[in-house]
């Protein structure tokens, strides 16, 4: 009988988890370390590539799953599949990354642990179509975000996840109260928990809306403002700029890659529920809808904060973190892009949600792999600021180079991936039947030259000609092969986009 992907997704995260607790603490070597990280990630890339060839061929774009022999709790369409594929890519990269930094076993077995059993919670989320089981799965990836922070020493590191999981908490306690809203709202159409799945939900919604228009748009609101807080956007992102730099490098480079590229897809998803609500535009808002408006000026208000903090920032993972709350802006202005389209991203429409994942992918990556170089020179260079990493790339001239097209991706310089993904975001925005949508892409624009600037200032640092104090270790280049991957990865697919996008294609 053949095994259902869904179950094999989680018997291999979850159960090479349990495994990695006991036979970590016996691998001390680099090489032993790698391998058992690489082999833990293979029934994982087996398991969700055959989800992605299945909705490839399916009919309606739609591989219906049933984990562990449950039907109906699960779904996987282009969007999710794609995204799940990135997600077991970045965890390997970044887990590799830290089989060589971690220094004592004991570390590494909790850190791959943990990292295992949150890619897993984070995949099962991607493939959730309930709404009720998605937020139970969400809450699960959470708790494993915290206890990866939790790996390191120190008081910073307990402030990151004091804060981390406080917010969480006001998130999760945001995401009840807006499910349980939308849920009342659909009682008049006959929604039980069974039936409370994205489609229905989404196909049930303008019925809904007549005799509860207002509770539906109060529970968009609740969940938009929860995943807000997932993802770092503005006024949401107070707990961020600390979990960077308070947290250990490999431990933000997994989040990174694993939890924030799941937050940022389910508040694609979720909110993309809401498109074919029948909400009247307003003249005077310059054509938009209540809903499209707050949307926008939630971005603009996290890409102007995060923009223009980041350039007053020294430390360099700080500088980073306000680029990632910057990001969750441009994510939220292309979420505009189902509201005005009047498109659900799910089986057949989830093509619109292409700009959006191919954004989320290649800036995740980009800034991952930026605290990772970040990482590694902070601990040679004995200093997380700006002056530390002055004349880096004479005495580390591998992770300077790497970290320099990293930041080069970020602030959308070609031939790097993030330069097409900047390019989708002004198109997007161009595109829409909106005038005041123009200037919306113009002040993005701006804001792309201001991440310019502070990433120039970074590599300006590294490229400066100053004699040092500390003179170098040894240098040791394995640490850097997994971001080398990455960073790689980050040229091909902007030189060629459409090789990640026919992925998404199927």
């Amino acid at each position: 009988m053949r095994m259902d992907p869904a179950t094999m997704v989680f018997m291999s995260f979850f159960g090479l988890s349990a495994v990695s607790v006991f036979i970590g603490r016996s691998m001390r070597t680099r090489s032993l370390r790698a391998t058992w990280v690489t082999l833990a990630h293979l029934p994982g890339y087996y398991s969700v590539y055959v989800v992605w060839s299945g909705v490839a061929k399916a009919q309606d774009y739609v591989l219906r799953l049933s984990p562990l022999g449950v039907k109906g709790l699960m779904a996987a369409d282009p969007f999710s599949s794609f995204m799940a594929l990135v997600a077991v890519f970045g965890s390997h990269m970044t887990m590799l990354y830290a089989a060589m930094v971690v220094e004592d076993t004991d570390s590494f077995a909790r850190f791959t642990a943990a990292g295992l059993a949150g890619t897993g919670a984070v995949i099962a989320t991607l493939y959730s179509i309930n709404l009720a089981a998605m937020a139970i799965l969400w809450e699960a990836t959470v708790a494993a975000q915290t206890g990866i922070i939790l790996l390191g020493r120190g008081e910073h590191v307990i402030e990151a996840a004091v804060k981390t999981a406080a917010m969480a908490l006001l998130s999760s306690l945001l995401l009840a109260t807006g499910l349980g809203m939308l849920f009342v709202s659909l009682e008049p159409t006959g929604v039980t928990l069974n039936l409370f799945t994205i489609p229905w939900v989404a196909s049930h919604i303008p019925l809904a809306y007549q005799g509860s228009g207002t509770l539906i748009l109060i529970s968009f609101a609740f969940i938009l403002a929860s995943f807000g807080i997932e993802i770092g956007a503005a006024p949401f992102y107070m707990w961020l700029p600390d979990m960077y730099t308070g947290s250990r490098p490999e431990a933000v480079a997994l989040v990174v890659t694993t939890v924030d590229l799941g937050g940022m897809y389910l508040m694609a998803r979720v909110t993309g529920m809401y498109a074919h609500l029948p909400v009247a535009r307003v003249p005077a808002l310059g054509g938009l809808t209540p809903i499209l408006l707050a949307v926008v000026i939630l971005s603009l208000f996290s890409m102007s904060l995060g923009e223009l903090s980041a350039l007053g920032q020294s430390k360099i993972r700080r500088v980073l973190s306000y680029s990632s709350v910057a990001d969750a802006g441009y994510v939220l202005l292309l979420s505009t892009y189902f509201f005005w389209g009047g498109t659900v991203p799910y089986g057949r429409t989830a093509f619109a949600a292409q700009a959006l994942a191919y954004f989320v992918v290649t800036s995740n990556l980009s800034i991952a792999a930026a605290v990772a170089c970040a990482g590694y020179l902070e601990r040679r260079l004995q200093g997380m600021d700006l002056d530390s990493f002055r004349g880096a790339a004479r005495l580390y001239p591998l992770a300077s180079v790497l970290l320099a097209l990293s930041l080069l991706s970020l602030f959308g310089v070609p031939p790097m991936a993030g330069f097409i993904a900047k390019f989708l975001v002004v198109s997007a925005l161009v595109t829409a039947p909106f005038p005041a949508m123009l200037g919306v892409a113009a002040v993005a624009t701006v804001f792309f030259v201001v991440s310019a600037a502070y990433g120039m200032r970074i590599i300006g640092a590294c490229a400066a000609t100053v004699e040092r104090e500390v003179q170098p270790v040894q240098r040791d280049i394995a640490p850097l092969m997994p971001v080398l991957l990455i960073v790689i990865f980050l040229i091909v697919v902007g030189v060629n986009p459409g090789l990640l996008l026919s992925i998404f294609a199927g």
